[in-house]
């Protein structure tokens, strides 16, 4: 009975103590609620102002749906939910793990760590883990930040449900890690360049698949610029003929398969022309002689034919065709709302000649 009572007045005397010193906490104007965080019986999540909070809400649920679709996770997740949580678990896992993992989570976002591009698995990603880590051993090769990160966990570790972690295991773990960074370094280079090259590679195929799907929607297309074409027009028309104009699905027209112009711009087309049979029949206006004019168009058609021959030359490359397209089409030739055939023609072996 005796040893009963005692155990009663050892319990009271601890239960008082408590309360004694919330009493005094809250006499010396300390808000109990912050007291009772600080003996660990409430939780605070502060620990979740920081960047790298949110990268490991958004890495648990791109992480665990990779590891449970079947493809290379960085965790086990097992029956672990797909979440913080359960992130946090699977380190728990492997203690030697937290202190490395908590020291990510607090310098992730700075700008000696940097951020991840993307939280889907995939080459970037990867390349970015690698690059975090490698400039994150960098600065766990300072002390004093491994001091001020260890005081932080501490601090952190309860409330985030991390497990404890004693603090010469903590440091020891810190050591361990920061030891590979020049092999992080080499690893990074090596993933980089060897990701340039993939990039490139899938580049290039695309580029080339898309060109192949460009090449294949060609199909032919009829001019019909004048119903009834006069004499003069129907040179033009004539002169025409002896192109291929094809239109594809990037709504551009084809001259010979060499760019022309908008599909939806065709309609300048013909005005140009019948600026420029104009001009052959002021021309012949001016000296009084008709058959000028009739010369003038024979030399514009003839200009047109050889404009379309040009086009057809394949030492002259797409690069030194479109440049001269600067120089002889209606909107930067030096006559407003004509295309110079001849000059342009005349042009597209210029930038040839230099290699263009």
């Amino acid at each position: 009975m005796m040893k009963i009572k005692k155990i009663s007045l050892l319990r009271l005397a601890t239960s008082m103590s408590l309360i004694i010193s919330l009493a005094a906490c809250t006499a010396g104007n300390i808000d109990p609620a912050k007291a009772l965080t600080q003996m660990h019986v409430t939780k605070s999540d502060d620990y979740k102002k920081r960047p790298g909070w949110a990268a490991i809400e958004n890495i648990s649920q791109n992480d665990c749906k990779t590891y449970k679709s079947g493809g290379k996770s960085l965790l086990q997740w097992k029956n672990k939910p797909c979440n913080a949580k359960g992130l946090i678990e699977a380190v728990n896992d492997k203690s030697e793990a937290i202190p490395v993992f908590y020291a990510a989570y607090h310098e992730y976002g700075s700008y000696e760590v940097g951020t991840l591009s993307s939280f889907e698995a995939g080459y970037q990603s990867s390349e970015d883990i690698i690059m975090i880590s490698a400039n994150l051993a960098k600065v766990l090769s300072s002390s004093s930040n491994v001091d001020a990160i260890y005081k932080d966990y501490q601090q952190d570790r309860w409330s985030m449900g991390l497990n404890e972690v004693d603090k010469d295991s903590f440091y020891k773990s810190i050591s361990s890690f920061t030891t590979k960074k020049d092999a992080m370094l080499t690893a990074y280079q090596k993933t980089h360049a060897e990701n340039q090259q993939r990039y490139k590679a899938e580049s290039e195929d695309r580029k080339k698949r898309e060109q192949e799907d460009l090449f294949a929607s060609d199909r032919a297309i009829n001019l019909v610029l004048w119903p009834n074409p006069s004499p003069e027009q129907q040179m033009i028309v004539d002169a025409l003929h002896t192109i291929k104009f094809t239109i594809r699905n990037d709504g551009v027209v084809y001259a010979n398969g060499r760019r022309f112009m908008s599909s939806a711009g065709m309609e300048s087309l013909k005005n140009s022309l019948n600026i420029s049979l104009e001009s052959c029949s002021d021309v012949g206006a001016y000296v009084g002689e008709k058959i000028l004019s009739r010369a003038c168009v024979q030399g514009f058609a003839r200009d047109i034919v050889e404009w379309g021959e040009t086009a057809k030359d394949h030492s002259i490359s797409d690069r030194a065709w479109n440049a001269a397209a600067m120089d002889g089409s209606i909107n930067y030739n030096p006559i407003k709302y004509e295309i110079l055939f001849s000059h342009w023609a005349g042009m597209a072996r210029v930038y040839a000649s230099r290699g263009d």
